[in-house]
């Protein structure tokens, strides 16, 4: 994916403390975007791709870009900060458990200079307790004023919820450059959510059909909602074209209007940051 900047001429840098700005972290890169909430306009967009392999340099590449967009060096009325990567796990609120680092740790290496939060979704009634990296966060919460951090998989699970229909069986995946996320709602619940990590095409294919297979799912009667860094003309979408009867790429949320500039990539890729409320 190459760098992408959106700018509507409407986007006033003096009247941002009506606007609410979004923005979404992994090692993959940095996208912000702004929305105007009284017209209720998503006026700017900017995404900036690259190739981490670790949180080392994280903290490093997010101050430099945040330091260098005017932008973001603005009040708001809102701030949002999604972290997405496949370093989390699943459990329902109403189980009491004295550490989360503990119940991390079940899945997931803990690594240094990283701190385990949990965050709690209403509509599932589960807690996402993921892992995140200090410094890059430490940095943000001190640079925005009281932002509300979060993991992607929230987004997600809204997503999924507003697709939901009584005795359907519905899927989504969130697609990044080395993972992808599913998610599987049966009768109205959640009855998967992972992440896997991939190298190749092949790797996807065998994951993605493994899950379904396992999950007992019907390849021609199940919706598969597809979000994120995957292309419309790509062999991942022949192939799941091929063996899937509902294949669709999500859409940008009703309700709002989009700067005219956002037609420069397709909506589906960025839906979890320009609407990360829905």
């Amino acid at each position: 994916m190459y760098e992408l900047n959106c700018i509507d001429e409407t986007f006033d840098p003096n009247f941002t403390t009506e606007y609410k700005l979004s923005i979404q972290v992994s090692l993959d890169g940095f996208s912000f975007c702004i929305l105007d909430d009284i017209r209720k306009k998503h006026l700017v967009f900017k995404h900036f791709p690259f190739l981490l392999s670790n949180d080392t340099f994280l903290s490093k590449k997010v101050k430099e870009i945040i330091e260098n967009e005017e932008a973001l060096n603005k009040r708001y009325k809102k701030i949002l900060i999604s972290y997405a990567s496949p370093r989390f796990t699943i459990i329902p609120n109403s189980l009491t458990l004295p550490d989360n680092k503990e119940v991390f740790n079940f899945n997931h290496n803990f690594i240094e200079d990283e701190s385990v939060k949990s965050i709690s979704v209403g509509h599932f009634k589960t807690n996402i307790i993921f892992g995140i990296p200090n410094k890059t966060f430490d940095f943000l919460n001190t640079h925005f004023k009281k932002p509300e951090v979060f993991h992607q998989t929230k987004v997600l699970s809204r997503i999924i919820s507003q697709k939901i229909k009584p005795e359907k069986v519905i899927s989504l995946v969130s697609v990044s450059k080395r993972f992808f996320t599913i998610l599987i709602t049966k009768r109205e619940k959640l009855a998967f959510i992972n992440s896997y990590r991939y190298t190749n095409n092949m790797d996807f294919i065998y994951y993605l059909l493994h899950i379904l297979k396992s999950e007992g799912i019907s390849l021609q009667e199940t919706p598969v909602y597809l979000t994120g860094e995957i292309t419309e003309d790509s062999h991942l979408i022949e192939f799941m074209k091929k063996h899937f009867s509902k294949v669709d790429f999500l859409k940008l949320a009703r309700g709002y209007q989009y700067s005219y500039t956002f037609s420069k990539f397709p909506p589906h890729m960025f839906t979890t940051v320009i609407n990360p409320e829905g």
